[in-house]
């Protein structure tokens, strides 16, 4: 398992270099920069070469090789080679810095930025999550157990219904609907929990629930399909053959196998959160990571951009980690060599 785990870390570093490197060249293959965009309508081709070099945008994308006749040539092992645009910022990145917003409305860094927003994402998350498994995995159980009768078919039409209905739509009726008839609408504005615990929970409640129809409409099908099948095994008659009550035939041997598949749906929520829900934080207004990707890529917010899909990915790698270590405690049958 240390050997395992060892491999997985050391494969986050060429992932993480090459969707760095990705998102780097793709963001300024977008037709117009961020120099034409700052400089706006009025602007003159010296203000755009100001606003280049200010942003430096003048410098080499990648590389500073040249061709023989037209300057220079410049081998990688000199130090000309890494004053580029991608090797100057992945140098930054490396030391915690991922380099300043291009806009003059957001004084502070981008690492400063994602750590102010970070709270607001993780607490939607941990909500969003607690409605998953507390929903999804008790009725995905109960529709199993009584497969095919009247309780099953209103637990599966009520994952359909989850599945079917919009986020947005279900955030604009939890909003008109209560201002409406009760005359009352949730707080806006991020409140910290220890600040006004309640003024919180009204206000991160309802989008968390939200949030978590369509994932436990996902993890509630997933469920009882999985534990359908795993009492279908010989272990599981073998265990009812010797007398064992079905409440423990099904929590202690077949309910622990069955959860595998949903801990992956689950910790592809997880990764999903974190990036962030761009529409509910929008109607909620919840400043958290995903309206803050969203404003950036409006702007041709580089720095911004860049820096949230670094953080992104590496969300993504410590989750799949941390689900692959799980399923060796799920299923002791599960080794890693």
């Amino acid at each position: 398992m240390q050997t395992y785990i060892l491999r997985r870390v050391l494969n986050l570093i060429p992932v993480l270099f090459l969707i760095s490197l990705g998102v780097f060249v793709l963001l300024r293959l977008v037709p117009a920069d961020l120099a034409e965009i700052h400089a706006g309508l009025y602007g003159t081709e010296q203000d755009i070469e100001q606003l280049r070099e200010q942003f430096g945008l003048d410098k080499p994308m990648l590389v500073t090789l040249a061709w023989p006749w037209e300057g220079e040539f410049a081998w990688p092992w000199e130090g000309k080679f890494w004053h580029t645009q991608y090797f100057e910022w992945l140098g930054s990145a490396l030391q915690g810095d991922l380099g300043e917003s291009a806009f003059p409305n957001k004084p502070q860094g981008v690492t400063a930025e994602l750590l102010d927003r970070l709270p607001v994402t993780a607490e939607l998350l941990i909500l969003t999550l607690i409605f998953t498994i507390a929903f999804g995995i008790p009725i995905g159980i109960i529709s199993a157990v009584w497969q095919n009768s009247p309780v099953d078919y209103l637990m599966r039409g009520g994952s359909i219904l989850g599945l079917s209905v919009p986020a947005f739509w279900l955030a604009t009726l939890v909003i008109l609907i209560p201002s409406l008839i009760w005359s009352y609408a949730p707080p806006l504005g991020y409140v910290a929990f220890f600040d006004d615990p309640w003024a919180n929970l009204r206000q991160f409640v309802p989008p968390a629930l939200i949030l978590s129809a369509g994932s436990a409409a996902v993890v509630m099908r997933l469920a009882r399909s999985s534990l359908l099948e795993v009492l279908r095994n010989d272990y599981i008659r073998t265990a009812r053959a010797k007398g064992l009550r079905e409440r423990t035939v099904l929590f202690r041997h077949a309910l622990k196998n069955s959860l595998i598949p949903v801990l992956t749906i689950l910790s592809l929520q997880v990764a999903t959160l974190l990036g962030g829900t761009v529409i509910i934080e929008l109607v909620f207004d919840l400043r958290g990571i995903g309206l803050l990707t969203f404003l950036a890529i409006l702007q041709r917010d580089y720095p911004v951009v860049q820096g949230v899909a670094l953080y992104i990915a590496f969300i993504f790698v410590i989750v799949n980690l941390t689900v692959d270590i799980a399923y060796a405690w799920l299923d002791p049958r599960i080794r890693y060599g």
